[in-house]
């Protein structure tokens, strides 16, 4: 018997009116997914970390079922060498794809392992290489290894694992207008049957930031991931400004090969290579807009953390404020 669904209306890239089927199932796991915290206050810690593995080994099990292959893994011996590290919503999973098609890149059987975030593999400082590694296929010493989960830039701990990982991991930041990141990532979950409001969770988090700092765990962070002065010191105080590539989304949107190609040279790559072409995804209308009420409110709380990026990197984000 097929999984019941529920249907959603949005609009895909070209401006066509589309259908989004979110089964039941998934719609019950979102909302385990932000009960999480709550389930974990008392789960025992070890049951917590075998749970994590497990759901880790079972998503890349069935991604190389659904590929239909089996070759070999990358040797323990080598590392990945580069990461698309975020933010959330802000076209990495464009950016991964690109890559995807560059012939001098291997990417995972899945474009966002989350590793790095799954703290059942990280109850000691060791690093289980072989499980991290068992996500990518080996193709040789010459090809550059990278992979996409916008968690990374985002997690203090994903950050110091990467590091303790590979000290020469060269990292991409795609930096998005913080009030239409917050918006977009809230419409996505929307669209998995998040039934609270934007205003209502964003003032919940303002009140919760200002007594706590950036939230790194829980389901309700909106706000935080778009806190971006934090994130680029705490990756300057773990790898050289040389290692790090950050990237405004609207001009990756506005002209992605120019940014592909920018981007190609920082990792030492070919930058012109023929028949590379951007592919859409995760691209909808969404079904509300954001009153400018919220949007004002929004843009006076973060005014501050937009002035301390723009003295950390240089930019004129006049258009965020």
């Amino acid at each position: 018997m097929g999984d019941k669904t529920k249907k959603t209306v949005g609009d895909n890239a070209e401006g066509k009116t589309e259908s989004r089927q979110v089964s039941l199932t998934s719609a019950w796991m979102f909302k385990l997914k932000r009960s999480a915290p709550v389930v974990g206050q008392w789960m025992p810690e070890a049951l917590k970390r075998r749970v994590h593995r497990a759901r880790y080994r079972r998503r890349i099990g069935q991604a190389w079922a659904a590929r239909g292959d089996n070759p070999v893994r990358m040797p323990d011996a080598h590392r990945v060498d580069f990461m698309v590290a975020g933010t959330q919503k802000a076209g990495t999973s464009a950016l991964m794809d690109l890559f995807s098609q560059h012939e001098r890149v291997v990417v995972p059987v899945l474009k966002e392992p989350h590793f790095f975030d799954n703290d059942g593999f990280f109850g000691s400082d060791d690093i289980p290489v072989p499980e991290y590694h068992d996500a990518f296929p080996w193709e040789g010493k010459d090809k550059l290894y990278g992979e996409g989960t916008p968690r990374n830039m985002f997690a203090r701990r994903c950050v110091e694992r990467i590091h303790r990982y590979n000290p020469d991991m060269r990292l991409i930041c795609i930096l998005r207008d913080p009030v239409e990141r917050a918006f977009s990532a809230w419409n996505m979950n929307h669209g998995m049957v998040e039934e609270r409001d934007f205003a209502t969770l964003v003032e919940w988090e303002r009140h919760a930031v200002a007594e706590h700092g950036p939230l790194q765990r829980g389901f309700v962070n909106y706000l935080s991931r778009g806190m971006y002065a934090h994130q680029v010191r705490h990756l300057r105080k773990h790898f050289p400004k040389e290692q790090l590539c950050f990237i405004r989304y609207r001009e990756f949107r506005e002209d992605n090969e120019a940014v592909f190609k920018t981007v190609c040279r920082f990792l030492g790559l070919p930058a012109d290579v023929p028949g590379i072409q951007l592919k859409q995804s995760n691209v909808y209308r969404y079904d509300s807009a954001l009153d400018l009420e919220t949007e004002g409110a929004l843009r006076a709380w973060f005014r501050p953390e937009v002035e301390d990026l723009e003295g950390l990197l240089g930019w004129d984000l006049s258009d965020w404020k």
